[in-house]
C-alpha cells in the first residue's frame, strides 16, 4: 500500500489541484484484505510485531544482558564522559569561530558511601546537563541517543564547518537501564548547560523508585555551574567497589577523574594519563609501548583485546564497534593500529624496555607485530640486550 500511495503522489506532483484533494494523511485503519476467489488474500485483524515491554524492560535491567552489576559504573563513567565532551566540543567551536568563552575543565567524580544506613555510588560531572526534553525523550527512553536528537544534529553540522566533531561513545542507547543491576533506587540532579557556554536558570530533580516506576522530575537548587550527578542506592546483593571497578577499567581518562570510596581512600586518574603497572612510552596522543601485557582501550577503557607490549586507544573516527553488552569488540580499525605501530618504531628503539625477551615475548602474543619490530631493527642495526643494559647501533 505505501508503494501505490508513493507512486500516485509521485505521478499528480506536477499539479497542486490534486495534491489538495489528498488526505492528510494514509494509515492502515479499515484495511481490509482482497478477494481471491473464494477467500481472503490474508487473514484479519491484522497483527504486527510487537515488543513485550515488560520483559524487555527486564531483559535491559537484568543481568541477562549485561552479566556482571560492576559494569554499571562503566556506564556511568562514559555517559559523564559524553556529557563532558558535548560541552568541550561545543566551547571549543566557540574558539573556533572567535566566539567568547569562559574558562572550563571537565571534571568526573564517583563517591561511593552511604547515607542514613543505605549505601549508594555516585557519579557527579560538570559537562552539558539535560534539559527536560532530554530527561524525559533520550535518559528515560530505550535505546534512544542524544546523537539522533534534531538540536544535536543542528550543532553537528555547525562544527563540521570547521572541522570540529564529537564522536559519542554511546552505540545502543541502553546503559542508563544498567544501572539497576546495582540499584533498587535511582536520583537524577542536573541543569543544562547552553550553547554559549552559560548554565540554565532551572535545573532538575529525577526520582526513580524502582525500575517500573514513573519518573518524577520536580524543580532543583544545586549544580550552579551546570552538570549532572546520578547516585544510585545499592540493593545490597553485589560486594561492588568503584575504585577497584576502575582500576581494572579505566586505563586513560579523557577529564580528570577523581574517586572516593568510603573506608577505602581516594584516587585519582590525571587527564591523558595512562594507568599502568610497570613502564611505559608515550607516542603521541594513542599509543603506548609498554614493559607487559597491554591492550586495545577503546575512549579509554580496556577491551577484550589483549596484547603485549603495546596499549592503543582506540577513540574519535576510530573507534570500535562493540557487542550489545560492550564486553566484546565486533570491529576496530585494523589498518590504522598497523600504521601507528610502524609510525612510532623509531621511539621504540630509544626506549630502555626493548630488549630481547621483551621481543620474545611479543612474538608469542603477536608474531606479525613481532616481525614489523624485527625487520625495523635490522634496518636500524640495532642490537638488542637479552635482558636489560644498554644497546648498541
Amino acid at each position: 500500500m505505501a508503494r501505490a500511495a508513493h507512486d500516485v503522489l509521485t505521478a499528480v506532483s506536477g499539479d497542486a489541484r490534486l495534491l489538495k484533494r489528498l488526505p492528510a494523511q494514509i494509515t492502515s485503519t479499515g484495511l481490509r484484505p482482497e478477494e481471491r476467489g473464494q477467500s481472503a488474500a490474508y487473514a484479519t485483524p491484522v497483527k504486527t510485531f510487537r515488543l513485550a515491554e515488560e520483559k524487555i524492560r527486564e531483559l535491559l535491567m537484568g543481568r541477562q544482558l549485561y552479566d556482571d552489576p560492576s559494569l554499571a559504573i562503566r556506564e556511568l563513567y562514559q555517559n559523564a564522559l559524553d556529557a563532558c565532551r558535548y560541552r568541550a566540543t561545543r566551547l571549543e567551536y566557540r574558539r573556533r569561530t572567535g566566539q567568547a568563552c569562559s574558562k572550563w575543565d571537565g571534571l568526573i567524580t564517583f563517591r561511593q558511601g552511604a547515607e542514613d544506613g543505605r549505601e549508594y555510588i555516585e557519579c557527579a560531572d560538570n559537562g552539558v546537563g539535560m534539559d527536560a526534553d532530554t530527561l524525559l525523550h533520550v535518559f528515560a527512553s530505550a535505546g534512544e541517543r542524544f546523537v539522533y536528537r534534531q538540536q544535536y544534529r543542528a550543532e553537528q553540522a555547525e562544527w563540521e564547518s570547521v572541522d570540529l566533531r564529537m564522536v559519542s561513545n554511546s552505540q545502543f542507547g541502553v546503559g542508563v537501564f544498567s544501572y539497576f543491576m546495582l540499584a533498587d533506587e535511582i536520583t537524577v540532579l542536573t541543569r543544562p548547560v547552553g550553547r554559549n557556554g552559560i548554565p540554565f536558570q532551572d535545573a532538575y530533580n529525577v526520582h526513580i523508585a524502582s525500575s517500573g516506576s514513573l519518573l518524577q522530575i520536580t524543580p532543583a537548587d544545586g549544580l550552579p555551574d551546570g552538570g549532572t550527578v546520578v547516585r544510585l542506592y545499592l540493593t545490597g546483593d553485589d560486594d561492588v567497589s568503584v575504585l577497584r571497578t576502575l582500576r581494572q577499567l579505566l586505563w586513560v581518562a579523557d577529564f580528570d577523574v577523581e574517586a572516593v570510596e568510603e573506608g577505602a581512600g581516594r584516587e585519582s586518574w590525571p587527564e591523558g594519563e595512562l594507568r599502568y603497572q610497570g613502564s611505559s612510552l608515550k607516542c603521541g596522543k594513542h599509543l603506548w609501548w609498554v614493559s607487559g601485557d597491554g591492550a586495545l582501550l577503546a575512549d579509554g577503557i580496556v577491551t577484550d583485546q589483549g596484547t603485549f607490549g603495546l596499549v592503543v586507544n582506540l577513540r574519535d573516527v576510530h573507534r570500535p564497534r562493540f557487542t550489545v553488552d560492550r564486553k566484546n569488540l565486533r570491529e576496530w580499525d585494523e589498518d590504522w593500529v598497523a600504521a601507528e605501530v610502524v609510525r612510532w618504531l623509531p621511539e621504540l628503539v630509544e626506549w630502555p624496555g626493548l630488549t630481547m625477551a621483551w621481543l620474545w615475548e611479543m612474538a608469542s602474543y603477536s608474531p606479525a607485530r613481532a616481525q614489523q619490530v624485527f625487520d625495523h631493527l635490522v634496518a636500524a642495526d640495532v642490537h638488542l640486550p637479552v635482558g636489560g643494559g644498554g644497546r648498541r647501533r
